[in-house]
């Protein structure tokens, strides 16, 4: 047990919910009418998913913290006996992840309600706050050991009136839990959860997400080195400078004619893409990397690239089904790869045109973006309107 990690356990306790000494909470009954009413409404948001637990334990991997030498691994084991001894529990599911472990920052959020760490950095459990909420699906006290950590936290806590947010400490910690990991372990104790159930969902985890999952793990960021250009003298260097600039070609401008695409105007993409690629969380979805928009323009909106999906060959019309959502960097690299002829066909553009006649799946359309394998999403009702203009 780490010392440090018990005090701030009980820090969170005396400081947040008034615990006295005797075990016992003073928390003002108004103060804690209002968190049972916010718990209430994230509840009932969280109970609408199924599977969807599974995807925010997982979903931005890529930003925990791991140490130099670390290959960073993600682990998902269902045990048919709950090594918690919850009562009622069939099975139980325990999630582990090699990152540095929980910070005081992560442990804070975790104990909120719709708090997170998060500075654009999800992390290994979803917002380490809002996204780990969703396991109480199907468990009524997930257990937490990370980096001296040993917590649970109740669904309906007796002396507060409040769930999801109140710590308890563990005194024990199971057996079959490695302490050098982040260890997540959810005794399945829902009625419609059991071992069955949790592994089937498990089952149907599609091959293209666990190969995405694979690359994310594997292509952990790294900060490449700094160029460094010393200047020797610098006296010197700006002499010469100042010596070019008096030579310098002064800016000059030309009017000239050019042909320009009138009819794009009578089409609204932009808000058609916006309203087809946001998500009930409020998240737009770039439908290449399947991330949320990396941020927000100035009056509050995701900002995206509404690119052309294909020629002018294939698309003669302005209709604004004809155009992806993307993210800057996919935009740039589809616009590189795929699409980098304004009005004629590239091979690249033959190749997906024939991808999407001859499939139904409008989950998973491959595309190559020079050597990176890729994919491309689209809601149903894009995927159908596509399909239905290549075939006229």
């Amino acid at each position: 047990m780490s010392d440090r990690s018990f005090e701030h356990v009980a820090h969170i306790l005396r400081e947040k919910y008034e615990f006295d000494g005797q075990g016992k909470s003073n928390l003002n009954p108004l103060i804690a009418a209002d968190l049972r009413n916010a718990i209430k409404h994230l509840s009932q948001k969280l109970y609408k998913r199924t599977a969807h637990f599974i995807f925010e334990l997982i979903q931005n991997a890529e930003d925990n913290s791991y140490s130099e030498q670390t290959e960073p691994s993600l682990t998902f084991r269902l045990l048919q006996n709950d090594p918690t001894n919850t009562s009622g529990a069939n099975g139980a599911l325990i999630v582990e992840n090699n990152e540095t472990g929980f910070t005081r920052e992560n442990f804070d959020a975790i104990c909120a309600i719709g708090r997170s760490t998060k500075t654009n950095q999800p992390g290994f459990i979803g917002e380490k706050g809002i996204g780990f909420k969703s396991v109480f699906l199907v468990t009524s006290r997930p257990f937490l050991f990370s980096n001296g950590y040993q917590i649970s936290l109740p669904e309906n806590h007796i002396e507060t009136g409040l769930g999801y947010i109140v710590p308890e400490w563990e005194k024990h910690v199971p057996n079959c839990i490695d302490k050098s990991l982040t260890s997540i372990v959810l005794p399945l104790d829902k009625p419609d959860f059991g071992y069955g159930e949790v592994k089937k969902m498990l089952e149907d985890i599609e091959p293209e997400t666990i190969r995405q999952i694979d690359k994310i793990l594997n292509e952990h960021e790294t900060i490449p080195q700094r160029p460094e250009r010393p200047v020797m003298n610098r006296e010197r260097y700006l002499e010469q400078f100042d010596e070019e600039r008096r030579t310098a070609t002064k800016k000059q401008r030309k009017t000239r004619k050019r042909r320009i695409r009138i009819s794009r105007g009578t089409i609204d993409p932009r808000t058609w893409l916006r309203e087809q690629y946001t998500n009930d969380d409020a998240q737009m979805v770039c439908q290449i990397c399947k991330k949320e928009m990396p941020f927000m323009n100035r009056k509050g909106k995701h900002y995206f690239k509404a690119v052309e999906m294909l020629s002018e060959k294939y698309f003669s019309d302005e209709h604004q089904e004809q155009y992806l959502a993307l993210c800057p960097l996919c935009a740039a690299k589809y616009k590189e790869f795929i699409k980098y002829l304004k009005t004629n066909p590239t091979p690249e553009q033959n190749k997906l045109k024939e991808t999407i006649l001859n499939s139904d799946d409008n989950s998973n359309v491959e595309i190559l973006l020079k050597d990176e394998k890729a994919s491309i999403f689209f809601v149903e009702k894009h995927y159908l309107t596509i399909k239905h203009i290549l075939e006229s």
